[in-house]
């Protein structure tokens, strides 16, 4: 059974394999501490809600017990191009703040540590919703690739793609209010989705990770983002190099860059990804 993994965890786990990978002595092999780098998760999302969230930390070695540290004296800013609004560290090197998200408009976040300033912007897609949610019982006992329960409720979600513009979808679905999301080969093809073949379409029954079955009882969520075309590419690079398809002897996985720079460095390397998504969800109760 796979295990659902964070953004954070997944950007350890490369940050590991870098750093063992990349030794090819056979003998008289050190192993050194992995560099540290920082590491900004979170964004801004047009929803029902205007609490939005940025995390900030950083990596440890890999003989460290915890997966970050978290960053909890760093100056946190978004932008529009008319309103600055500052995030409030709340714990955890998790820092929050209330803006009122509009489409079309471009976002920008400010992030200063250690007398660093390092920037990210994108603008925000339309928000594209939702709609009946459809549970269908499904037996996958002969299924090796299964997750979780082998009989139970798949989900899936009707949405109308808006006509003229290039979409890039990401599909996540919670039960029980945890999230089912993780590194899986598939999920290159079936979590991040472009609308190059149903521009301007009404999609009915589309599955969400049907591979993860509900129980009866069990609360379900689906959550439909539209995302940049820089974000789909960062997740299929993700899912790729995290997929534990890997053999020994293969090139080490080369750090991935998300969309954060340092102003004043363009060399240093920072890992994380500001997202700036539209994000519509449905729920439902299986019965």
């Amino acid at each position: 059974m796979k295990t659902p993994i964070t953004l954070n965890a997944w950007i350890a786990t490369l940050v590991a394999l870098m750093a063992f990978t990349a030794c090819e002595e056979v003998t008289d092999v050190t192993i050194e501490e992995s560099k540290t780098y920082l590491v900004i998760e979170g964004g801004v999302f047009l929803s029902n809600t205007t609490e939005q969230h940025i995390r900030v930390s950083e990596t440890v070695p890999f003989f460290k017990s915890e997966n970050s540290r978290p960053v909890t004296n760093a100056i946190v800013r978004v932008s529009d191009g008319q309103q600055d609004v500052p995030f409030i560290h709340e714990r955890d090197g998790s820092y929050k703040a209330n803006i009122q998200i509009q489409a079309g408009k471009t976002y920008t976040l400010t992030v200063v540590y250690n007398g660093k300033t390092y920037q990210a912007s994108a603008a925000m897609p339309a928000l594209v919703e939702a709609q009946n949610m459809q549970l269908i019982y499904k037996d996958l006992t002969d299924d090796p690739f299964a997750d979780g329960n082998k009989t139970g409720y798949a989900a899936s979600i009707d949405m109308q793609d808006p006509a003229g513009t290039r979409n890039y979808y990401l599909y996540k679905l919670f039960v029980n209010g945890q999230s089912t999301f993780f590194a899986d080969p598939g999920n290159r093809l079936n979590a991040i989705v472009d609308d190059q073949y149903f521009d301007g379409k009404f999609l009915r029954n589309v599955e969400v990770n049907n591979e993860w079955l509900a129980q009866p009882g069990d609360d379900v969520e689906v959550q439909l983002l539209n995302i940049s075309k820089e974000q789909n590419d960062f997740y299929y690079t993700l899912f790729t190099l995290t997929s534990g398809n890997s053999l020994l002897g293969d090139p080490p996985p080369a750090p991935i860059q998300g969309n954060l720079r340092n102003v004043n460095d363009a060399a240093e390397r920072v890992l994380g990804f500001f997202q700036v998504a539209a994000r519509s969800s449905v729920n439902r109760t299986v019965e």
